[in-house]
C-alpha cells in the first residue's frame, strides 16, 4: 500500500508478496525481495522517495522471478509425471 508522507507518496514495499514468495515459491529470491523491502521502508522514512521507488521495483522484480522459477519447476515436475505415466504404456506395446 502507498501512504502519503507530506506531499509525496511513499513507495509501496510489497512486503506481503515478498513474504509469500519466500515461504511458498523460491526461498533465495524471496530473501532478496525481503532485503529490498527493508530498503524501501528505510528510504521512505528518510524521505528519499526516488531510491524508495527503485527498491520497490526491485522487490516486484524478485517476486515475479520467484514466481517464474516456481512455474518452471512445476512444469518440469508435471512433465516428468506425465512421462512416467505415459511411457510405460508406449514401451510395453512393442
Amino acid at each position: 500500500m502507498t501512504e502519503t508522507i507530506g506531499t509525496q507518496k511513499a513507495a509501496p514495499n510489497y512486503f506481503t508478496y515478498a513474504l509469500l514468495s519466500t515461504i511458498f515459491l523460491f526461498l533465495p529470491f524471496g530473501v532478496v525481495a525481503l532485503y529490498y523491502v527493508s530498503q524501501v521502508d528505510t528510504f521512505n522514512r528518510l524521505a528519499n522517495y526516488t531510491a524508495a521507488f527503485e527498491a520497490s521495483k526491485k522487490v516486484k522484480i524478485w517476486c515475479w522471478a520467484a514466481f517464474g522459477i516456481w512455474i518452471f519447476f512445476f512444469a518440469v515436475v508435471a512433465f516428468m509425471i506425465a512421462m512416467a505415466l505415459v511411457l510405460p504404456g508406449i514401451v510395453g506395446k512393442n
